[in-house]
């Protein structure tokens, strides 16, 4: 999980404080408005999570949405003289990433027992903003190259949802007093 919120945060994260900054550098006509665009499209995913996160369970969207914001970088780096084409991808990728940090919370809760979870939490976090730190030095480096900085979100993405697919299977469905109370004797420390 360390592994998926450090990728997921350098992908979703590097993008979104730079892409005011990318939309100037490939002359596009109106990049605030094209940002607002970019924003907006966190309802759609929000919605997305809403519905989908129970019905498809944590890990299953957590993988789609990493595939998906991937290829959606690919497709903003393909063509980038043409603006619907970029703000489309660039908004998709957004909407993507929002539906994958909204599973990947639901999952990483789910995965710690009551005892140790706001200290996994904690952990999982710190991972993630030290992604985010990293990629506003990668993306500062590549700003020139927004091709290869895109290239690289999108590698960081398509990682996080290959290692989130290997994870092992989410609480979907399950009691989790149940998986409380099995996690707890298991690991008790009468046990040791």
């Amino acid at each position: 999980l360390i592994t998926i919120w450090f990728l997921l945060s350098f992908g979703s994260l590097g993008i979104s404080t730079w892409i005011s900054t990318l939309f100037t550098d490939i002359n596009l006509s109106d990049p605030y408005l094209d940002v607002f665009i970019f924003s907006l499209a966190n309802l759609p995913g929000n919605l997305v999570s809403i519905f989908f996160v129970d019905k498809l369970g944590r890990r299953t969207l957590l993988v789609w949405s990493m595939c998906l914001s991937a290829l959606c970088a690919i497709g903003f780096a393909i063509n980038t003289k043409q603006a619907i084409i970029v703000v489309t991808f660039a908004a998709l990728f957004n909407a993507f990433s929002t539906t994958g940090w909204n599973s990947l919370d639901c999952m990483s809760v789910e995965y710690f027992p009551s005892n140790v979870r706001t200290s996994a939490m904690g952990l999982l976090s710190s991972s993630g903003r030290l992604g985010a730190i990293v990629a506003q030095f990668v993306n500062g480096s590549l700003e020139s190259n927004i091709n290869i900085l895109l290239y690289v979100t999108s590698g960081c993405m398509a990682l996080g949802g290959i290692i989130s697919y290997i994870l092992p299977k989410d609480n979907y469905g399950s009691n989790l007093d149940i998986v409380e109370d099995i996690i707890d004797e298991k690991y008790s420390y009468s046990n040791i």
